[in-house]
């Protein structure tokens, strides 16, 4: 298994917002009272971003701001130029003045937009930073670093391959290769998120990166083969729910067919401890339902387990109450996690000392778990039963429920009884 180490991202309509530069121009024409068509403004939109690839020079010290504001000006001497006959009668009429105000319009609202944006990715990057090297892959002007200081987002970036700074821009596959190097990552080790399939997707995926579309609208017809995951919006990649490399490759192998409303991710984590906590990025606060995936229950018990839990979670005044686990008899399992619980429930601790019961890879667990995070990955913790008794060492309350049938997949013979079971299944 190869575990997912790193992240890259377009910025372009990934990172600034959900929407492609061209469509966020348009919109700040019109918000300036300025009446175009995007196809209008298409060939005004091209001249000013190959102007602005070829003056790097000049660019590479300018700011957002100063960027747009190029980058308009530009557009508006196209426009005055080659531009739809009423709208070069309005700008000719409007005067040197007048078109500096419209400049100003155009640029201050677009600016305002990618402010928002970029505020909004670094409450989602942010997170990500501990646990993955992260990177970005642009086609953009020689500023990008700037940019990301500017918006308070360069600290989370280890690397940035602007491709007017490199000279080799999306899709050549070199400018991907430039940025995996500056990472020091191994394309299977690593995930590209944009929103061009063209440009993103597909040289990602031809170099062996896994590979996230960022498409905010359905659209019919297009060939997305390229993409591994498709997101409709950039908070999704801290809503992901995961699972590792062999699990995907044994779903594709045997044509799993997973709900829609479920969204598969592959991740490889270094243990059963970071496993559980890559949830933590992932969940909004409250309480959630976790099992393992060795772990094999009928139906009707996991029913049980779920509305009894929740039961006690509501009848439970205790603010340190962190969750239920579901336990089961000790048969002779090689590896279990045994639980020493009360008469009324409560368990007192978990490990090795043997005692009549043992976990059965069944959780329903406060968010509020993943507080200890840090704490355990400080003392090195590696693995979820370790985690779990640490928070009961520092004063947290997990309560038991006891169920019966599950079944702990650890060995060979394990899997027949598992398949027994399963076939016996409503």
């Amino acid at each position: 298994m190869v575990q997912i180490a790193a992240l890259l991202f377009d910025f372009g309509g990934t990172l600034d917002g959900p929407a492609h530069w061209l469509d966020r121009f348009l919109g700040s024409y019109c918000a300036a009272g300025v009446e175009i068509s995007r196809t209008e403004l298409d060939p005004a939109f091209d001249h000013a971003t190959r102007t602005g690839y070829g003056a790097t020079r000049i660019v590479a010290r300018f700011g957002m701001t100063d960027l747009v504001r190029f980058l308009v000006g530009h557009q508006f001497e196209y426009l005055r130029k080659s531009g739809p006959e009423q709208l070069r009668a309005t700008l000719d009429a409007s005067g040197a003045a007048g078109r500096h105000r419209l400049v100003e319009a155009v640029t201050n609202s677009f600016v305002r937009e990618t402010s928002a944006g970029l505020a909004h990715s670094r409450e989602i990057v942010g997170p990500l930073k501990s646990r993955f090297k992260m990177g970005i892959v642009s086609n953009f002007y020689g500023n990008l670093d700037r940019v990301l200081e500017e918006a308070k987002l360069d600290r989370f970036f280890t690397a940035v391959a602007d491709s007017s700074r490199i000279g080799i821009f999306k899709p050549d596959v070199r400018i991907f290769e430039a940025a995996l190097k500056k990472i020091q990552s191994k394309p299977d080790s690593v995930a590209m998120i944009g929103d061009s399939l063209g440009k993103d997707c597909a040289p990602a995926h031809k170099l062996g990166m896994r590979t996230v579309w960022l498409c905010p609208e359905p659209r019919s017809g297009e060939d997305s083969s390229a993409a591994d995951v498709t997101i409709r919006s950039i908070d999704e990649i801290a809503q992901i729910q995961w699972c590792n490399s062999e699990t995907a490759r044994i779903a594709g192998e045997i044509a799993l067919e997973i709900p829609t409303s479920i969204r598969l991710v592959v991740r490889d984590t270094a243990n059963s401890m970071e496993t559980m906590l890559a949830l933590g990025e992932l969940l909004e606060p409250g309480w959630f339902i976790a099992s393992t995936v060795d772990a094999v229950i009928p139906q009707n018990e996991l029913v049980r387990f779920v509305n009894e839990a929740r039961r006690k979670i509501e009848e439970s005044s205790d603010k340190n109450l962190a969750g239920v686990l579901a336990i089961t008899p000790w048969r002779g399992e090689s590896k279990p996690l045994f639980a020493d619980v009360t008469s009324n429930g409560l368990i007192l601790g978990l490990g090795n000392r043997q005692t009549s019961t043992v976990t059965a890879g069944l959780y329903f667990l406060s968010t509020g778990i993943f507080d200890y995070a840090a704490d355990a990955r400080r003392v090195g913790l590696d693995a979820l039963r370790r985690f779990l008794a640490m928070i009961i060492e520092r004063g947290m309350r997990l309560e038991a429920i006891e169920i019966e049938g599950s079944i702990d997949v650890d060995e060979a013979s394990d899997l027949d009884a598992a398949r027994l079971a399963i076939r016996k299944m409503p």
